[in-house]
Parts: C-alpha cells; structure tokens; sequence
C-alpha cells in the first residue's frame, strides 16, 4: 500500500514538473519568438552535431525564411544614408552596391562557441543566447550561423562610403559599422574565398566562406557576401572604376 501511495505521489511529482518546464518553455518563445526559433535550428544543426532537441525549427527553408523575414535590404541602406550623412545626389560615380551573407564572427567567437556547446546543456536554449554567433550545418550542407550581415558600400567622386549591419539574431541585437576610403587609397577590391576553420570534438572542420575584400596600404576591410551575377558585376565596375586613379 505505502509502495502504490509512494508510486501514485511520484507519477503526480512528475506531471507536475513537467506542465512546469512546458510551460515555462511557452511563456519562453512568447516573449522571445525569433531568438528561441533560431536557437532551436542550431541545436538540430549544430557543427558539433544537432541534437534530438524538441523544437519545431528543424528545417534550412525554414529558417532561411525566418531569416529572410527579419532583414530588409532597403531599410538597411535608408539607415546607411542617414548614418553616413549621404545624399543620393551625391552618389554620380557608381550605384549603391550590397553585400550579404551569413557572418561567423571572429576565431575567438567560434572557439568560445563550440567549447560552450560542448560543455553547456542542450535543454536549456536561453544559456545559447550568452554566445556571440552559433554555427550549424544544414541537411542540405550549407553553413549557416546566427548572426548576419548587410553591407552598402557607397561610391562618391572622392570616397568609398560603407554602412554595415551585424544583426545578430539569437540575442535581438544589431551593431552598426561606418568607414570611409579615399579612392587614391584604394589598392585593391575583390571577392575571395576563404577557408573557415572549426575545431570539434571530431577533429577540425573547414569549409568555405565568401568574403569581400577592400584593401588600402596597412588595412583592409572585409564582408560576407553571397556570390552572385549582381556581386560579380558590381565588383567589376569598382574595379574599373578603380583604375582611374592608378
């Protein structure tokens, strides 16, 4: 008798603490809707290997959609004009060109990363928020990560202008970046492919990665960028132009 009231007390126990972690887990994605959905594609895709984690975010289309829904490119150049002071009349040289692309943050971000994953608890995604960018692979072997980036690079008869967005959309936060290049300074602008390095559990990842790069004597500043026909055109008439002040 003790033993069956001691079972029945146990089983009530455990639907209790069970409603309350659902429901804590609910009041969670209410409050953070974005952030928890992408949290929960990283831990099916994580680059360490995905977990059987109980998230409704499982698929690449879905979070490339759910990606998609949070940038507007347009809205991020109406930033960069104000940010940098500009005025379409002033743009005679070039279109406003745009990059994009996933970003994977520094070596130190990725390290910090796969070391926090390892030794963090997957059923917890709220601790995955204390990173500054997530990596996975999807199913369909593309590299994916949390953070994203948006560049306007803008082309004035003296100057190169850049705007860019780091949205990082795991923690609700954007950091803005502004710089300015003469065009006599300019060395170099091209599109490259660069090789990301990921140390795991199972040994070290590389895959890689798109980048463009503008160099001047001593620096140089490089953006993600997904590599298309639009890319491909507008890195060529810089170049050209370019050459007008070789």
């Amino acid at each position: 008798m003790e033993v069956l009231i001691l079972f029945i007390f146990l089983g009530g126990l455990t639907v209790i603490l069970f409603s309350l972690i659902k429901k804590k887990s609910t009041e969670t994605i209410k409050k953070y809707p974005v952030q928890t959905r992408v949290i929960e594609y990283f831990m099916h895709n994580a680059i360490i290997g995905g977990r059987n984690y109980a998230g409704s975010m499982k698929y690449d289309a879905d979070y490339d959609e759910l990606v998609k829904s949070q940038i507007s490119i347009n809205d991020v150049k109406t930033r960069a004009f104000v940010k940098l002071g500009l005025d379409e009349s002033e743009l005679t040289e070039i279109e406003p060109i745009h990059f994009e692309n996933y970003y994977f943050g520094s070596e130190d971000d990725i390290d910090e990363y796969v070391k926090y994953s390892i030794t963090s608890s997957w059923n917890r995604p709220e601790q995955m928020r204390n990173s500054n960018v997530m990596i996975g692979i999807g199913k369909d072997g593309k590299l994916r990560s949390s953070v994203y980036q948006v560049t306007w690079l803008f082309s004035t008869p003296k100057q190169v202008c850049v705007y860019q967005e780091i949205i990082y959309l795991h923690k609700n936060e954007t950091d803005e970046i502004t710089r300015q290049f003469l065009w006599k300074h300019i060395t170099s602008m091209t599109g490259l492919r660069n090789t990301l390095k990921i140390k795991s559990q199972s040994g070290q990842i590389s895959e890689k990665v798109d980048v463009f790069q503008l160099s001047v004597a001593g620096d140089s500043f490089i953006c993600s960028m997904t590599p298309t026909d639009y890319t491909t055109k507008a890195i060529n008439a810089m170049k050209q132009r370019l050459l007008e002040f070789s």
